[in-house]
């Protein structure tokens, strides 16, 4: 039996009489006595006998036990608020759930917001765009995701995903400046599930649209916002020099950064001339010493090819590292190719492209960006841009690729210019 039980009897029949009660007066001589300066008590009480004594101490402990009791009751024991349990949540904003719980399920949320399968991706869109618009997540968890869907073929949903990109945008948009390539990526991933072994970094509808055309279209209405969105884009053209190594999976990422830039509806020449220059930047630094490095060794191929009279097999699986160089050859051809492309669609010369000072507004920057043609940039000539490479002979072929197209590059007769 409990201490409560056992004193619950007791109480019940001391609390028939009146208890007196203690009156309490202030000792003077407390100031100064020799304990230092502290208050003393002193307790005037009415005569009472010992049982109304024993009578106050256990209230005393019976209270103390009571309220322990009170503290450590389970929950599950309590009352049971009916509103709550039939759905009427009103009280949970005030009190955190929604953030709490919301916070705990968020990685299964973005991930059915991504879902190919419209019966989990519809309520996951729902809650993702509840979740945005109370502000219950950080906004860099929810954003690679909204990116993704922005990519959709379905209109209402891209659009609802623009809505909550363009609120994400003019709340947070230096803290957005920080995620462009993983964002990117995300969408990417989410195209590769849409569309396996056919996906593109354009549209044609009829005429080429970049996927990431609405995200561009938020960032271009200001001139440093715009230029800071191309550069950190470029990046990933980027090369080791060093390392002269790219995965398949990076190399995607260029080829679908490729055609997104490729697409994009600019406004002016400076945006053209900030991608120009930065792909010609990355060539006459990585692309350079690549092509010193294949040409050595196929002189040397050459002069060992002389003199073995059976030949190589050529079908033989190829190395990891030469894969991994292959991609970067891959790259630089990628690379000369939206060079080329962007020169001829907007009629932009490589003098005019050498004059241009970066960052320094200019009557050349300044002039509209007026396209040709509306036909979309093709990898023709670059087969393992959309083709993965596996043995040596198409190790072999991507380097054979791009000192062909390097060949080429300045000699290929340059656009007429718009006026110039």
């Amino acid at each position: 039996m409990s201490n409560v039980s056992m004193l619950s009897a007791p109480i019940k029949i001391l609390f028939r009489f009146p208890i007196p009660r203690a009156s309490h007066s202030v000792d003077p001589r407390g100031f100064c006595g020799n304990d230092g300066c502290n208050l003393r008590f002193t307790t005037r009480r009415s005569p009472g006998t010992p049982s109304e004594d024993h009578a106050r101490l256990l209230l005393s402990e019976a209270s103390k036990h009571a309220h322990t009791a009170a503290n450590n009751k389970p929950k599950k024991n309590g009352a049971v608020d009916m509103d709550e349990l039939i759905g009427n949540t009103e009280g949970f904003a005030d009190s955190g759930v929604s953030s709490t719980i919301i916070q705990r399920y968020l990685t299964q949320i973005l991930s059915s917001a991504l879902s190919p399968n419209r019966y989990i991706q519809s309520p996951a869109v729902d809650i993702l765009s509840f979740t945005v618009r109370q502000g219950l997540a950080h906004p860099l968890q929810c954003f690679p995701i909204i990116v993704a869907l922005e990519t959709s073929h379905d209109n209402s949903l891209s659009a609802r995903a623009s809505n909550l990109h363009t609120l994400l945008h003019n709340k947070h948009a230096s803290l957005l400046n920080s995620r462009y390539l993983e964002s990117v990526g995300k969408s990417l991933e989410y195209q590769k599930q849409l569309q396996p072994g056919n996906w593109k970094g354009y549209r044609l509808s009829p005429n080429p649209t970049a996927l990431l055309h609405r995200w561009y279209s938020l960032v271009r209405e200001k001139r440093q916002p715009k230029l800071d969105f191309l550069k950190s884009f470029l990046r990933v053209f980027d090369i080791d020099v060093a390392a002269l190594s790219c995965s398949q999976d990076h190399l995607d990422l260029v080829r679908y950064i490729a055609e997104n830039v490729s697409a994009f509806d600019y406004k002016t020449q400076e945006e053209v001339l900030t991608v120009i220059r930065h792909l010609t930047h990355v060539l006459s630094v990585a692309g350079m010493h690549l092509v010193e490095i294949l040409s050595q060794e196929q002189r040397t191929r050459e002069d060992s090819a002389a003199m073995d009279v059976d030949g190589g097999a050529t079908t033989a699986p190829a190395t990891t590292d030469g894969l991994a160089r292959a991609r970067v050859a891959t790259t630089i051809s990628i690379i000369l190719v939206l060079k080329a492309h962007l020169k001829y669609l907007y009629g932009i010369t490589e003098e005019k492209a050498s004059r241009w000072v970066p960052g320094k507004k200019s009557a050349v920057g300044d002039k509209p960006a007026v396209a040709r043609n509306e036909k979309p940039i093709a990898w023709d000539r670059v087969v393992f841009a959309v083709r993965v490479g596996k043995t040596a002979e198409d190790v072999r072929a991507q380097e054979e690729q791009m000192l062909a197209l390097w060949a080429e590059d300045g000699v290929t007769a340059e656009p007429d210019e718009f006026g110039d």
